[in-house]
């Protein structure tokens, strides 16, 4: 539980002395582009993955663990994608698609309740009429895997 506290701390140190320094952008994977090294959005992606990993397996059922090493390996694939060297976006793409379906299937076999993370989040969509929708959607998976390890 403790690995999972400091994930959160350091996705929300990051996320917010980006948004604070340069605004909301329009992905959390488009933090990587302003920063002065690509190393530092890879250390932050991997950090929150590995330390969040076991207290991910400890709360899911026997049949969903391997949503969690899933989960994890689309978010590693995420933050490692901008270190390759002529890497093609749809590495990235991957990696974040298969993080945001594999995280939500687990969620909703095992802690479905948590998925109501969505509703303040659509209003919020609304109420900022689709702007920078990606970041808001990639907070709300984080950011209710999160709460999911740490509930």
């Amino acid at each position: 539980m403790i690995g999972t506290i400091i994930a959160t701390v350091i996705m929300s140190v990051y996320l917010g002395w980006y948004v604070y320094r340069y605004g909301i952008p329009g992905s959390i994977s488009q933090t990587v582009f302003k920063l002065p090294h690509e190393a530092i959005f890879t250390a932050v992606m991997f950090s929150v993955g590995f330390l969040t990993i076991m207290q991910m397996i400890d709360q899911c059922s026997e049949n969903t663990k391997c949503l969690a090493f899933l989960t994890i390996a689309g978010m590693l694939f995420v933050g490692a994608a901008p270190l390759g060297k002529n890497c093609d976006e749809r590495v990235h793409l991957g990696g974040a698609l298969f993080f945001g379906i594999c995280s939500q299937i687990m969620l909703a076999l095992n802690k479905p309740v948590l998925l109501f993370v969505w509703l303040p989040m659509a209003v919020l969509l609304i109420a900022v009429k689709g702007r920078n929708y990606k970041f808001w959607i990639e907070l709300a998976c984080i950011f209710d895997l999160l709460i999911y390890c740490i509930w």
